[in-house]
């Protein structure tokens, strides 16, 4: 029986995240349950059957932030708390991109054969990478007693869309690393949340699984 020979080149990338910001505010609690979901096509460009690879993809970033702070927008934009006496079940901010990835990969050859002929297929794998992004969709999602001052105390559910000064575009760096399939990931931005000038300086950041197929 042959031995393999040649390195898997994941086409599909599928990852499960934990979201959150730097330097978040005092009074803000981001909920642990604030999770996001990455799906992107990959395709190698440089070095298919090589230690040393280079790939390029496109697809598609979701992001929910859920935490005890409402997003106010007007010349500028910040979190502030709920007042402890209203009562909520769902609190949201949700951003959407469109995303291009390209990465440095780094895998060892999939174990060969064993005694029983075999192939385990699982490799080591580290990933180096740069995305950049372009929001499609954001909104705020709300399901709980009104903050309003006119409207204060009565149970309310919505969802807003136009929300200002988030900034277009996004861009930072990445890195997977892991054995066959699954590997941990992390995402770092490089760009605010908001534009410059027009709110708190929150840096988003990423951690969780990805699935390689």
């Amino acid at each position: 029986m042959r031995d393999i020979t040649s390195y898997p080149n994941p086409i599909i990338i599928f990852n499960l995240s934990y979201n959150s910001f730097t330097s978040v505010p005092d009074e803000m609690e981001v909920s642990p349950f604030s999770m996001g979901v990455d799906i992107y096509g990959m395709h190698t460009l440089i070095g298919k059957n090589n230690f040393i690879a280079l790939a390029v993809g496109g697809g598609f970033s979701v992001q929910n932030i859920k935490s005890n702070s409402l997003l106010v927008s007007a010349d500028s934009s910040f979190f502030q708390k709920i007042p402890d006496d209203l009562k909520y079940s769902k609190n949201k901010l949700a951003t959407v991109f469109v995303d291009l990835p390209i990465e440095l990969r780094f895998r060892s050859r999939p174990n060969p054969r064993d005694k029983a002929g075999i192939v385990r297929k699982r490799n080591f794998r580290l990933a180096l990478g740069f995305k950049i992004g372009y929001n499609i969709q954001r909104y705020i999602k709300y399901d709980g007693n009104d903050y309003r001052t006119s409207n204060y105390g009565n149970q309310i559910k919505f969802k807003e869309y136009r929300l200002k000064n988030i900034l277009q575009y996004r861009y930072g760096v990445y890195t997977r690393i892991g054995i066959g399939k699954v590997s941990l990931f992390a995402y770092y931005a490089l760009t605010d949340l908001f534009e410059n000038n027009k709110g708190t300086e929150l840096r988003p950041y990423s951690v969780g699984i990805s699935i390689m197929l």
